[in-house]
């Protein structure tokens, strides 16, 4: 063992002698293109990675080689890339057209040099567009009127259409022998000429052109379900119509049957609007990019009444708390929430201003939650950012009522003016918007005592306000008794059979945000009550559908 070691020894002496090689890098000097080497991983030409030419990539380690490889982080634009390291396979491009120089961003306004963000493709000018598909949405209100005679609903105002009862009632008319069959034929007659006469004027809203998630209010509530009971409910309230408006002395022989059918109903008229192209420099811009937006939940942020992009871009970032990192504290916001942390990676997150284009009114229907948002003007700004699944609208400075329609797109309008916890009302008015989850708390609404009213109520409602504690043990059984029960009262602003409906628990965020309850009493946060069971249950329905 000893010999051997002493020859290899002298060996290896006279290989160096033979082949002198300064930088001890393992090549010759006489080959070392790269002289002065401090590493010993080389390529032949005796350069290591920082000297290295790579005109397709970047230089790698890879086991005992060095490689050029394709990278997003070797300031070429390759691969299926976007802009320069930027798209595709790569990370998001932060801003609208992205360019690298020495590891820095820097805004390119010419998209054939550095290419463009997601969704959007380059145009011979330089500029980043995307074809938008739109089509015009004219939503059926709550007012509506109808008269036993005809009527041009026209006259009531241009925004007043005339609903086809015929598609969706049918009636029939049978009588009774009089013992005159003319007098029968003569009644049964002028009582069809009657009910062909009815006249229903419904008021409607023009959201303009809008991409095809957009929904009128309530239309996520029309389901085939709530339909059935519609039917039920509208059978009986036109029949009790009808039979008071037949004559005592015609009632004698005629017999009215009505049948109603709303497969075919629905809440939007719409009408053709045709493509528009969208330019990336007006478009939204991504906070948090988890992946393709076919198969993420993307919530975009509408802010209005920020002076600049940073001041709104931390806004949005501190209301969702991507992180978890403000758990126990007044700022806890969206993603602090268990339900929404564990499964944050199925979202993206994306923002935008509103370039003084966000208008503010008196809706008509909410009188006294003040000036909010136009929901048409919230169409027209979230149309520059078509991929969204909800779209949500924060206030800076404008103080009115927060509220959310129930279930995706929304919108949810929120004021932060003043809001001491603005993370927690975002989590509370994203439980209406992302799972149709209903107010818990419940405030007595006078309201007209009819069958319509009863069954509206119950209509819009969600899973987690209940008629009657019977179906509540049914449909929540099997889940965490943790902060489940069977409360009285929720439905928000209801009639008085909302006081009997049945909540699952004595105080949630979906009740109120602020506060920690227990059985003697409830105290402003932190801590604050979770979703708990229910409404976490609903929440992940949602997200089932989001890899």
């Amino acid at each position: 063992m000893l010999i051997r070691g002493i020859v290899l020894l002298f060996v290896f002496s006279l290989t160096v002698n033979a082949f002198p090689d300064d930088d001890r890098d393992g090549i010759p000097n006489s080959y070392d293109k790269c002289p002065n080497t401090n590493s010993k991983m080389v390529d032949k030409n005796g350069c290591d990675c920082s000297q290295k030419i790579c005109t397709e990539g970047k230089c790698i380690v890879e086991g005992l080689q060095l490689k050029c490889v394709q990278t997003c982080d070797d300031g070429i634009l390759n691969q299926d890339e976007k802009g320069i390291d930027c798209g595709g396979k790569c990370q998001f491009c932060e801003s609208k057209n992205q360019v690298r120089n020495d590891n820095s961003s820097i805004e390119c306004t010419d998209c054939n040099k550095c290419g463009c963000q997601d969704n959007f493709l380059c145009q011979g000018d330089g500029s980043c567009k995307m074809k938008v598909n739109l089509n015009g949405k004219r939503c059926k209100t709550k007012d509506f009127f109808y008269r036993m005679s005809k009527f041009d609903c026209k006259e009531k105002g241009p925004d007043w259409v005339e609903e086809n009862i015929g598609d969706f009632i049918k009636y029939q008319v049978g009588g009774v022998a009089s013992g005159i069959p003319i007098v029968n034929d003569f009644v049964q007659k002028k009582a069809k000429e009657q009910f062909e006469a009815i006249t229903v004027c419904i008021k409607t809203e023009d959201l303009g052109c809008a991409v095809s998630n957009v929904k009128c209010f309530g239309e996520n509530q029309v389901t085939d379900e709530n339909k059935k009971k519609a039917e039920k409910i509208l059978q009986e309230e036109i029949s009790k119509q009808v039979d008071n408006s037949i004559p005592w002395y015609a009632d004698i022989v005629i017999d009215v049957e009505i049948n109603v059918d709303l497969t075919n109903y629905h809440l939007d008229i719409p009408y053709d609007c045709g493509p528009k192209m969208a330019d990336s420099r007006d478009s939204c811009q991504a906070l948090i990019k988890n992946g393709d937006s076919k198969n993420k939940a993307d919530i975009l942020f509408i802010a209005d009444g920020y002076d600049t992009e940073e001041e709104l871009r931390s806004a949005v970032i501190n209301i969702i708390d991507y992180d978890g990192n403000n758990f126990n504290t007044k700022n806890q916001g969206l993603f602090t929430e268990k339900i929404f942390q564990e499964n944050k990676k199925k979202f993206n997150v994306w923002y935008m201003g509103t370039a003084g284009k966000l208008n503010y009114a008196i809706d008509k229907y909410l009188p006294s939650s003040g000036k909010m948002p136009v929901f048409k003007d919230i169409v027209t700004l979230s149309n520059k950012c078509s991929w969204y699944d909800l779209v949500v609208v924060i206030s800076k400075n404008k103080e009115f009522r927060s509220n959310c329609m129930l279930g995706i797109p929304g919108p949810c309008r929120i004021s932060l003016a003043g809001e001491k916890y603005p993370g927690r009302l975002v989590a509370h008015e994203l439980g209406h918007g992302f799972a149709s989850l209903a107010d818990e708390y419940y405030n007595y609404v006078r309201r007209r005592e009819t069958g319509f009213e009863t069954f509206f109520a119950e209509f819009q409602t969600g899973p987690n306000c209940v008629k009657n504690k019977i179906s509540a043990q049914s449909v929540w059984s099997g889940l965490s008794k943790e902060g489940l029960g069977f409360f009285n009262g929720c439905g928000g602003d209801c009639g008085k059979e909302c006081a009997s409906f049945v909540r699952p628990s004595l105080n949630s965020i979906m009740r109120n945000q602020d506060r920690k309850c227990t059985a003697d009493t409830c105290i402003r946060g932190p801590p604050f009550d979770e979703y708990y069971s229910v409404n976490e249950r609903e929440i992940m329905k949602v997200l089932k559908k989001y890899s």
